[in-house]
């Protein structure tokens, strides 16, 4: 997922993964997405899910079930990602 963006011989492996992926029925989780661009190049890839640290640093088990609880009670702690780049620019006619 590094250079998948920058590279277009590495992106075009990331999305023959992903379609491989897909074409036998499974969910496709592409690990290592540490920027927005890794993950609009997902999207735009029809990858839906991903981890890395863009989505937060490795951490402890208490503190992944004080993040968990934090998001039962209603704070989402990522949705600033949940929102496409592209979408996040008010649109004026």
């Amino acid at each position: 997922m590094r250079d998948a963006v920058e590279d277009a011989g590495d992106a075009t492996i990331v999305r023959t993964i992903i379609e491989m992926g897909r074409s036998l029925g499974m969910e496709v989780i592409a690990e290592g997405v540490e920027s927005r661009a890794q993950l609009e190049f997902l999207r735009a890839s029809s990858c839906h899910y991903g981890q890395g640290r863009l989505f937060g640093e490795p951490c402890t088990a208490d503190d992944l079930l004080a993040l968990l609880a934090r998001q039962a009670e209603g704070s989402a702690p990522f949705a600033h990602l949940l929102q496409r780049a592209d979408a996040a620019v008010p649109r004026t006619a």
